[in-house]
């Protein structure tokens, strides 16, 4: 019995936008991760959507804030993400909302871009220009 099993690896992406869940869910430390592990093991994913044409919308969280807390924002999680993959990462004003949809239309046309943002109540979103 074989077991037939979907990839991102099989997905044909180019010119797509993805939304991808990552576990960015990171230990902070004087305003820096302090552990990057999870984001690199994020790092082979998203590195084979961008080679393969895709914009990509990356969703994490950080912590478990009760309401909105600069102290679980993904500025941080978003500089190391941009340290490394080499591109630079803009935050987007908010999680949703039609700024952040304009935002992701207009960005996601023009190149690949990453968005991360947290789906806690944290009003904080990176957009990364991932090519």
């Amino acid at each position: 019995m074989s077991f037939d099993k979907a990839s991102v690896r099989d997905a044909a992406v180019e010119g797509k936008r993805v939304l991808v869940r990552v576990d960015f869910n990171v230990p902070l430390a004087d305003g820096e991760v302090s552990d990057d592990s999870r984001i690199h093991a994020a790092l082979p994913t998203i590195e084979l959507l961008r080679d393969g044409g895709a914009a990509s919308v990356l969703v994490s969280h950080l912590g478990r804030p009760t309401g909105a807390d600069p102290a679980f924002s993904m500025a941080p999680v978003a500089v190391r993400l941009g340290e490394l993959l080499a591109a630079p990462v803009r935050l987007a004003p908010a999680v949703v909302g039609s700024e952040v949809e304009t935002m992701a239309r207009t960005n996601c046309a023009s190149a690949p871009w990453t968005r991360c943002s947290s789906m806690a109540a944290s009003p904080n979103a990176a957009v990364n220009r991932s090519r």
